[in-house]
């Protein structure tokens, strides 16, 4: 089950004279296209890396890996007459509860106990009632039945990471970021083209 997406934050690529001239002066479209594509390469890992780091600054176990998973930022549209260029941030609406988890689950614990997680950095652990650590079907999670009996389950989640990632202030400072670094990408890389550089444009 692949979970939903949530867009966050948008940035448009602003096109001062120099830049639609630079742009305009490239060879033909695929040039153009693969300059705008490592100008945004640039901008997107940028953006990425910010948003892992703040994850992992505020929450519990959560390795580089994992973040990688549940967010995305990337994107570039570009037109003939029109030029322009965005980066998104994209990511995962849920996170699995199992990142959180606090110490060793024990099996042998009375259902109702649950399991332990522990979530925000400097803050206590708490327990979820009745949950457990298991691998279902092939899914490694943090499960909870839905009655008494022992199926159905369901796979716990958590929005906090999103939500917190969707706040103004952290997604303004990771678009910012992407902008800034493909802005700067795309003024080298155009001119280092224009002036007989390959660059890798082939």
């Amino acid at each position: 089950m692949t979970t939903k997406i949530v867009r966050t934050g948008l940035t448009t690529f602003e096109w001062d004279a120099e830049r639609l001239a630079n742009f305009s002066n490239l060879a033909d479209n695929r040039v153009r296209g693969k300059v705008m594509f490592q100008a945004v390469k640039v901008g997107s890992s940028a953006a990425g890396m910010l948003a892992s780091k703040l994850v992992r600054q505020r929450f519990m176990k959560v390795k580089s890996g994992e973040v990688k998973k549940n967010i995305r930022v990337n994107n570039w549209r570009g037109q003939k007459e029109a030029p322009y260029s965005t980066v998104t941030v994209d990511m995962s609406a849920r996170w699995p509860m199992k990142l959180f988890q606090s110490g060793k689950f024990n099996p042998a614990r009375p259902p109702m106990k649950g399991a332990r997680f522990r979530m925000i950095k400097g803050k206590g652990r708490f327990t979820i009632p009745g949950a457990f650590i298991a691998t279902i079907n092939g899914r490694d999670g943090a499960w909870k039945r839905k009655g008494k009996d022992r199926f159905p389950v369901r796979h716990l989640y958590t929005k906090a990471p999103m939500r917190y990632l969707a706040r103004k202030e952290n997604a303004d400072r990771i678009l910012n970021v992407g902008y800034e670094k493909m802005s700067k990408e795309f003024d080298r890389y155009s001119k280092y083209v224009l002036s007989g550089g390959r660059g890798g444009v082939r």
